[in-house]
């Protein structure tokens, strides 16, 4: 039996979905907790009716009637998991929870980010790095004049390589707004619903089309506020760890210029064709 369907000009094409944070946040939203499955039922009924004419000739004629019933029910049971999401930012928005301006949020809130996605496979690229740095190094011609540029940029690489293995192998995501706002994220790959590494051999480094993005705000650059807390260890280690740890930032992670968020919904609209043409 066909399920009953309505005019639908996008659908949600997600590319992330924590859910973990989606079932805690429904559960703080919705008295009823979080919802697994529904069920709808319906009945159906139907009768018939039969006569029967008879009776002693030359006394009386009668008809007798026979009304007969039946009754039908049947059963539709859903998956819920995937109306969470969209249930789920449906009742944030209501409830104003949904910042849109991220300059002016405050850490921890939730923000509603849109633009265009650069995708980092960390893992990835600490598995082929070193063959990869090869392959580049033979490409290049070699001369007099270039081999001590050469040879430092190879160290360099190197150097780097060393620093790409030791880090998480989650993937990273750049985001850029429409309003020239930069976001950082690392993303989960349990929360993937496409691989990772197919990501990256489809698109490179940069997801073609406009991502949106629920996310909880971490952390603003220095040049919006964003200037952390003082230093609580004092001691020579934790002045070194600070600043050792900031530079692994900036080279591998977060830069300066850009907001930090987790990820809870990733995802683009897919328009039907009817309203693309």
């Amino acid at each position: 039996m066909a399920q009953d369907s309505q005019n639908i000009d996008f659908l949600y094409d997600f590319l992330y979905v924590d859910k973990q944070r989606v079932n805690s946040w429904f559960a703080q939203m919705f008295n009823e907790g979080v919802l697994t499955s529904f069920k709808s039922t319906q009945n159906a009924t139907g009768s018939f009716t039969s006569d029967v004419s008879g009776g002693v000739p030359g006394v009386a004629k009668g008809t007798l009637r026979s009304v007969d019933g039946t009754q039908e029910g049947y059963e539709r049971h859903y998956n819920a998991e995937w109306s969470l999401p969209l249930t789920l930012l449906d009742a944030l928005d209501e409830h104003g929870f949904i910042h849109r301006n991220v300059a002016n949020a405050p850490v921890g809130s939730l923000v509603l980010l849109s633009g265009h996605m650069q995708f980092t496979d960390v893992e990835m690229l600490q598995k082929i790095w070193e063959p990869a740095i090869k392959i580049m190094m033979q490409q290049v011609k070699v001369t007099h004049q270039n081999k001590t540029q050469l040879a430092n940029q190879k160290n360099m690489m190197i150097a780097f390589g060393d620093v790409l293995r030791a880090m998480p192998p989650e993937p990273q995501a750049h985001i850029r707004g429409d309003d020239g706002l930069s976001f950082w994220a690392s993303m989960r790959p349990d929360s993937m619903t496409v691989n990772s590494s197919t990501l990256a051999l489809a698109h490179g480094s940069s997801l073609e089309g406009t991502w949106h993005a629920l996310a909880v705000l971490d952390a603003k650059p220095s040049s919006h506020g964003g200037n952390g807390i003082d230093r609580i260890s004092q001691s020579d280690m934790g002045d070194t760890m600070a600043e050792v740890l900031t530079l692994v930032r900036t080279v591998v992670g977060r830069d300066e210029v850009s907001y930090a968020v987790t990820p809870v919904l990733i995802f683009r609209q897919s328009h039907s064709a009817v309203t693309t043409t």
